[in-house]
């Protein structure tokens, strides 16, 4: 179904919204008019939480008016108006995220592990727009971050964050994957993870063994079983991401894998809303190539400096013929 509505992104607050089905099948319109700022309605795919904060009931100069949404003032914030809209458009709200992710729009993000690479990427996040629930088993320990960040942030359960979006960043230790895996291992069929981990001998002991043996991307695919995982995050630490996003001189290119082309995409997105420039090294299995101990590992510069690398490294791999 074709979808008009009229959008201002980052307004206070909207007057009122409405649609009519005209008859013959054409397309439904949805017009939103927002408190002092003049509109036109032009064609997108999905209203996300930011653009719809405050609605009531208004007359609008159509003639078939169906539905005026709201008698009194009231707020709605991150999921509330998603699944408002959704109503209206007749799609799940997991549809219109996926949507919305299509089109750039900000998606929900679920963050398990909120320590320095979680909090730091989660802030990034939240900065460039995106609703972001940060987990912990004992969430009360990330009020401090959440209040700090804002409205778009906040702070629950590794069940909560996985209830909360279809994407989910994971910066734990990776000694942590079975645990978790064996907790929660059903949760994950279907959604985007971005798996920031890397495995340590001295700390992860067996888990990390079989990361270097198997590859880091497949052993976190084997005990994460049908999520769409996307290596990223991994190669430098969280004082980097602090410091130099968004680098005047040139982003910092990130390395990034994945098997999924759309998970591929969404990953590629959210290195870029962070403050970085995605350099796509292959599949899964390429993965070890940015991690601790390869050759792409701490290889901090630009995007080209990045793929100099990648070529130099793939010509040692070429046996010259004779």
């Amino acid at each position: 179904m074709q979808v008009l509505l009229t959008v201002v992104h980052k307004v206070a607050s909207a007057k009122s919204i409405t649609r009519r089905q005209p008859g013959g099948g054409a397309p439904c319109i949805f017009r939103l008019e927002f408190e002092g700022v003049p509109s036109t309605p032009h064609p997108i795919a999905v209203l996300q939480h930011h653009d719809l904060h405050r609605i009531e009931e208004s007359a609008l100069p159509f003639p078939e008016r169906i539905e005026t949404i709201g008698r009194h003032r009231r707020l709605l914030t991150g999921s509330a108006s998603l699944a408002l809209l959704a109503m209206w458009l007749g799609l799940s709200p997991s549809r219109l995220r996926a949507q919305a992710s299509r089109e750039g729009a900000p998606v929900p993000i679920g963050v398990i592990g909120s320590g320095r690479i979680g909090g730091t990427l989660g802030g990034l996040w939240v900065k460039a727009g995106h609703p972001v629930l940060f987990s912990s088993r004992h969430p009360d320990e990330l009020k401090p971050l959440v209040e700090k960040l804002g409205p778009l942030a906040r702070a629950g359960t590794v069940a909560e964050a996985l209830a909360f979006s279809n994407v989910i960043f994971l910066a734990v230790p990776y000694k942590a994957l079975p645990e978790i895996s064996a907790e929660y291992g059903k949760a994950f069929a279907g959604k985007v993870v971005v798996d920031a981990t890397n495995a340590l001998r001295a700390r992860d002991g067996a888990v990390a063994e079989e990361a270097m043996r198997k590859g880091i991307g497949i052993t976190t695919a084997k005990y994460l079983r049908g999520a769409r995982i996307v290596r990223a995050f991994n190669f430098m630490g969280a004082t980097n991401f602090a410091n130099q996003n968004h680098r005047a001189e040139g982003l910092i290119a990130v390395p990034i894998a994945a098997d999924d082309p759309k998970a591929l995409r969404i990953g590629e997105q959210l290195v870029r809303d962070a403050g970085f420039e995605p350099v796509v090294v292959g599949r899964l299995a390429t993965a070890d190539s940015f991690a601790p101990g390869g050759p792409l590992f701490h290889q901090i510069g630009s995007a080209d400096a990045m793929r100099a690398r990648m070529a130099e490294q793939a010509g040692k791999m070429v046996q010259k013929p004779e």
